[in-house]
């Protein structure tokens, strides 16, 4: 009789699980999504793009009708100001990238400055703030072999003290040979466990998210390598949107995961405005 109760239940659950679930998702409100930095020695760079729904149908082919045009984007440091200029950049999957930048190089970036960005679209204003950390520099890099089985790849790793007050907050990037600068698909610490102390940590090389991850190499180099390691301070609401933004994409794909509250600092819009006090530091890997 038991087995019978059961089978009934079994049966019970899976015409239940057959039943057709429809979720009224509400529509987001339109927005301008920002992707915007400055660094020391260097220029302010801003992406606009607007937001969509999640579930709505997306066509590669139009991916260059979501970035704004035409806006007035400028950045200030409280004294001086400047206009970005809008230029297109083509990109090597076909479609074309709206940017605005400062190519007069009219306002380098400068540590310990902090820098307004003010954007003006379509009757849309947004505004941010961000500012330019100290960094501390890299003491060493080195490589080590992946196995000793494994002649070919290996792992890269710095060392470094970190200052003595709490709070410091760091992102990475690698450029290997003539290729691009990437983050590595964590790109972020804090020294919320070693503040004030020497430590010993990996670097990662960086890739794009669009390329496939191989498991058996992520990360690692290869002998004949030259790698750059960019190593950057950031602010606290600088590591927060990354923070919250890469354990997002980190989930894409999973049934099971919660969203995630992506956290920015862009008044009247979505996404990041920051700032990167940059160190740059070269090692050659030896064949």
């Amino acid at each position: 009789m038991e087995r019978y109760i059961v089978a009934l239940i079994l049966c019970t659950f899976l015409i239940a699980c057959q039943d057709e679930i429809s979720l009224d998702l509400p529509i987001p409100e339109e927005a301008i999504v920002v992707e915007g930095s400055i660094e020391n020695d260097s220029i302010a760079v801003v992406v606009l793009t607007r937001n969509a729904p999640y579930f709505s149908e997306f066509n590669f082919n139009d991916l260059d009708e979501y970035f704004v045009k035409d806006a007035d984007v400028r950045v200030t440091d409280g004294t001086d100001t400047v206009q970005l200029s809008e230029l297109t950049v083509p990109s090597s999957a076909g479609f074309e990238f709206t940017v605005y930048a400062d190519l007069q190089f009219e306002m380098i970036g400068e540590f310990g400055k902090t820098y307004w960005l003010l954007v003006e679209s379509d009757g849309t204003s947004l505004r941010a703030k961000t500012t330019i950390p100290h960094v501390q520099s890299i003491d060493s890099l080195f490589y080590r072999p992946v196995n000793e089985n494994n002649d070919t790849l290996v792992m890269l790793r710095a060392q470094m003290a970190d200052p003595d007050t709490l709070g410091n907050y760091y992102r990475s990037f690698t450029k290997v040979n003539s290729d691009l600068f990437w983050p590595p698909l964590n790109s972020i610490g804090d020294d919320l466990f070693i503040n004030g102390v020497a430590f010993e940590f990996p670097i990662f090389r960086g890739q794009p998210r669009s390329d496939e991850l191989d498991p058996n190499t992520y990360g690692f180099f290869t002998r004949g390598d030259t790698v750059v390691v960019k190593f950057c301070a950031i602010d606290a609401v600088h590591y927060d949107f990354w923070a919250t933004m890469e354990q997002q994409l980190g989930q894409e794909g999973s049934p099971f995961a919660s969203p995630t509250e992506i956290l920015g600092n862009i008044e009247g819009g979505l996404g990041i405005w920051g700032g990167y006090g940059a160190t740059y530091e070269t090692v050659y890997i030896e064949e």
